[in-house]
């Protein structure tokens, strides 16, 4: 067999391409494997959090790629001038109860629909265990109470903190107090009372009335009242809002109540009355108020 130099040398290229691709085929798995091996040999570092969705991602990247998930919750609700909310179950007969014992209350949704009449103790007169009697429909003068069976002078009675009762005889004086169009809320304990309350009578529970907060925009409120026997009732409220960066605010309400003592004879009830509440609040929920009734 006659071969040519020219045909010797291009099979001497081919066969050494072949050697070359067959050698590097080999050592293709060994270089990977040592690869891993120094993968694994090198020192762990800080451990990476996993995201809570299970799919392998570290969460700098899940950050970096989705962001993240946020939900933003936004809630508002409107308050009018008589400090009606209508967030009350039950008009206001029904307010939440987180106290661990047996209570019931009304809150504002509820004490502005009554009568301008209306007092501490007339507006609790439909709640469980509780009986009212009342010496007149004008609430001018003394309601009488029970509580499952106990009287109003074996009742526990506050006002914003403050023991409400005749020191002598234990008697509220309720009608007399505070008008019912500054009362924010008021909640009978029909069991024991507080074990820190100002007073030692309330074997039969307590009740607890609170006033309106003054709101924080300037304003004013009036309100008209009329009924038999010459009843009338002018109240006015005047709001001062938040007062600079001070974080005080108030308000000063007026009221003249009257009426006619009717069938029973010449004469009659006047009632002159003024009330007063401003707050000051500063840093994360701290506030202190002080209340003048006239």
């Amino acid at each position: 067999m006659r071969l040519s130099l020219r045909q010797l040398s291009v099979s001497c290229v081919a066969l050494t391409g072949l050697l070359a691709a067959s050698a590097h085929a080999q050592s293709a798995p060994a270089s990977s494997s040592g690869s891993q091996v120094k993968k694994v040999s090198k020192p762990a570092g800080p451990a990476r959090k996993k995201s809570s969705s299970g799919n392998g991602l570290s969460s700098s990247v899940l950050g970096q790629y989705t962001g993240g998930t946020e939900e933003i919750s936004v809630t508002s609700h409107s308050v009018s001038s008589n400090g009606v909310t209508n967030r009350t179950p039950g008009g206001g007969l029904m307010p939440h109860q987180t106290a661990p014992r047996s209570q019931s209350g009304v809150t504002r949704d509820f004490i502005a629909k009554q009568a301008p009449s209306s007092n501490i103790t007339s507006l609790v007169a439909d709640l469980p265990g509780v009986t009212v009697t009342s010496q007149d429909p004008f609430g001018m003068t003394g309601d009488h109470l029970q509580v499952r069976g106990l009287n109003e002078t074996q009742m526990g009675y506050l006002f914003e903190g403050a023991p409400l009762a005749d020191p002598i005889n234990y008697a509220p004086y309720t009608s007399t107090l505070v008008d019912s169009e500054n009362l924010g809320s008021v909640t009978v304990s029909q069991g024991s009372p507080d074990l820190n309350a100002p007073f030692y009578n309330a074997v039969g529970g307590q009740i607890t009335a609170t006033a309106l907060n003054p709101s924080h925009r300037a304003g004013g409120f009036v309100d008209l009242g009329g009924g038999s026997y010459s009843y009338n009732k002018e109240f006015i409220r005047l709001d001062t809002g938040d007062i600079g960066n001070s974080g005080v605010r108030g308000y000063v309400s007026f009221s003249h109540t009257g009426y006619d003592n009717g069938a029973r004879g010449p004469g009659g009830l006047l009632r002159y009355h003024v009330d007063s509440k401003f707050v000051k609040e500063w840093g994360d929920g701290n506030s202190i108020s002080a209340i003048f009734l006239l």
